[in-house]
């Protein structure tokens, strides 16, 4: 008994050893501490990213790409039913344990406003959290994809669009119950007018018994800020002078042409640009109607005019209706007779 006894506590040595002499051994993709990516159409794929492990990311690091086991989304590859980004979603998401055995949960908004978070359900999100990767690990091994990027069907019942997301609250990630109007999920139309989306990371951490706290950041309340291109490249806090945007608003009947990007656009939009480039902004009146002027940032009837984006600006085209011009038609009818008038005056 006594040999046993020293034997057993001979391997728990051993094991312990192991362990602590390889403390950084990376995990198999798709686990708790894992940063997850998942873009999907819910009529044709689900696509799960393994963004990289969040001990190996500092999230107050600036402009850092963020390059995991996994690669980048490809609408052209990954999506069947369509190639546009027309009712595609992207959601963002993590949970980790840290060494006082702490739950805490990350997911991304498209507000740089705190939520507000309940406490009730946390339990839920690591129950859908466990359920999501177990799927995904299981799947990760068998469909041919690099390690760490996988393919599914969204209505599967382990699949993120059905444990994280409903029609009724999408994005709310699961059982975390925000309060209100969490926008957790980026749609990512907006890669029609933009070049990338930025995202705001949250952390949560589980106090138990139903209480939670959100986890700020230095200086907000959000502990990183995610920017995704539209060719699924992910940067960690990028420099904040990288880009601007312009916002261009119409008012009445036309659109105005901006080059770059040598498009022109017809409905109030907001694109991103490289900060201190100048753009051409053309208006284009539509047939029955004449430019007004410009207003916000511009001012004046120039056109085409030219804007320095070296800040956000913001872009006014007015249009009015052309007034039909009148004449006067004198008539006179000599003898016996009439004049008809079609259309009449």
């Amino acid at each position: 008994m006594f040999i046993k006894t020293i034997r057993y506590i001979l391997y728990l040595i051993l094991l312990s050893s192991l362990i602590i002499s390889f403390p950084n051994q990376p995990k198999a993709a798709f686990d708790i501490g894992h940063l997850i990516q998942v873009v999907y159409r819910p009529d044709d794929a689900e696509v799960g990213i393994d963004l990289d492990e969040l001990r190996n990311l500092n999230l107050s690091q600036k402009n850092h790409t963020i390059k995991g086991p996994g690669t980048t989304f490809d609408i052209n590859r990954h999506f069947t039913s369509s190639h546009s980004w027309d009712n595609i979603n992207m959601g963002i998401f993590s949970l980790e344990m840290d060494s006082n055995q702490e739950w805490f949960a990350y997911f991304i908004t498209t507000k740089p406003t705190a939520p507000q978070p309940s406490g009730s359900s946390f339990y839920a999100f690591k129950s859908a959290f466990d359920a999501i990767m177990g799927y995904y690990r299981e799947i990760d091994k068998s469909d041919g994809e690099r390690e760490g990027l996988l393919v599914i069907n969204p209505t599967h019942h382990s699949s993120y669009f059905v444990k994280m997301n409903s029609t009724t609250t999408p994005g709310q990630y699961a059982g975390l119950n925000f309060k209100c109007c969490l926008d957790g999920e980026a749609n990512l139309e907006d890669f029609k007018t933009k070049t990338f989306i930025d995202l705001y990371l949250y952390k949560i951490h589980d106090l138990g018994r139903g209480k939670v706290e959100l986890i700020q950041g230095d200086s907000t309340p959000y502990v990183a800020v995610l920017r995704v291109f539209s060719d699924g490249t992910t940067i960690l806090n990028p420099y904040e002078n990288d880009a601007v945007n312009l916002t261009l608003d119409l008012d009445g009947n036309g659109g105005v042409e901006l080059s770059p990007p040598n498009k022109i656009y017809f409905q109030d939009t907001e694109i991103s640009f490289d900060k201190g480039i100048d753009i051409s902004l053309t208006a284009k009146p539509s047939a029955g109607w004449k430019f007004a002027g410009w207003g916000g940032s511009l001012m004046g009837l120039e056109n085409p005019v030219l804007l320095n984006l070296d800040s956000y600006k913001t872009v006014t085209a007015t249009f009015t209706e052309i007034s039909p011009v009148q004449f006067n038609l004198d008539l006179t009818i000599t003898g016996q007779g009439f004049i008809d008038i079609d259309p009449p005056g």
